[in-house]
């Protein structure tokens, strides 16, 4: 499995049946597993920066450099809706229950959208970019990361708690399975309980992390484009761009030469 360019987003369906992979070569790849057979493919006009599968696996939303965010029905590749913002869209997530769709991106907020319809449930104003958002796994906070801070919104009723990262960009925030504790990955990695404010670990790396994401209890992140790592061990030094887990424990890596690879977590590489 290859792009032309480095892969800058990775994706699993909840199945675990399929990846989809956004590239600098300004396309989305979904391709079958375990065979990794291209199965479809949507071109764009500019970059690739997040993708993301709706829980029943049926939509793919794609965020990109045409200051737009579309949600694809996989079953025919029709974009259903699409969402233009002022500027670029870094990242996008599905909620729990698919009802919703956030956006983050360049234009220095965060929305929320109702699906099918398109009407905005919510907005966030931060103090830059937005490189991240993800919901709790209950669905009834969204977490947000931007220029020196990563704070969690309670979408009920709008109020937030931050999390100051002194010294840079927050460049991915994401929830534990059980939805007790943050992890922001930016200058540094910090795991926090969030509700509690205690953090169970800071520091995890001294490189600038670039992706993060939880299997089970275990936390595995991506540091400068050149690692992978997990709370135990290091499973490789190595260019990388993107990841993502499985619920399977399979790990899904994009390098800056387009390659991809599959492996599972915890077993090396």
């Amino acid at each position: 499995m290859k792009h032309k360019k480095q892969v800058v987003s990775i994706a699993f369906s909840p199945d675990g049946r399929f990846l989809a992979t956004g590239s600098r070569d300004n396309t989305v790849v979904i391709w079958e597993l375990p065979d990794g057979k291209k199965i479809a493919g949507v071109y764009h006009d500019d970059y690739i920066f997040s993708t993301s599968f709706s829980p029943d696996g049926r939509f793919l939303a794609i965020g990109s450099g045409e200051e737009t965010a579309v949600v694809w029905r996989l079953s025919d590749e029709w974009g259903i809706i699409e969402f233009s913002r002022p500027d670029s869209v870094e990242s996008v997530a599905f909620s729990p229950d698919g009802r919703y769709l956030a956006i983050g991106g360049w234009d220095k907020t965060a929305i929320v959208w109702e699906l099918p319809g398109g009407r905005k449930l919510a907005e966030f104003q931060h103090p830059d970019i937005v490189n991240s958002v993800t919901f709790s796994p209950d669905g009834r906070c969204l977490a947000t990361g931007s220029l020196a801070i990563a704070v969690v919104w309670d979408l009920s009723n709008g109020k937030k708690v931050k999390f100051p990262q002194p010294g840079g960009w927050v460049e991915s925030v994401a929830f534990s399975p059980d939805g007790r504790c943050l992890a922001c990955g930016g200058e540094s990695c910090h795991v926090t309980e969030w509700k509690g404010h205690k953090i169970i670990a800071a520091g995890l790396c001294e490189d600038v992390i670039r992706d993060a994401s939880w299997f089970r209890r275990f936390l595995t992140w991506i540091s400068n484009e050149r690692g992978i790592f997990s709370l135990f061990a290091e499973i490789r030094e190595r260019y990388v761009k993107s990841m993502a887990l499985s619920r399977r424990g399979f790990l899904a890596i994009g390098d800056i030469d387009g390659n991809i690879e599959i492996i599972r977590e915890g077993k090396g590489i």
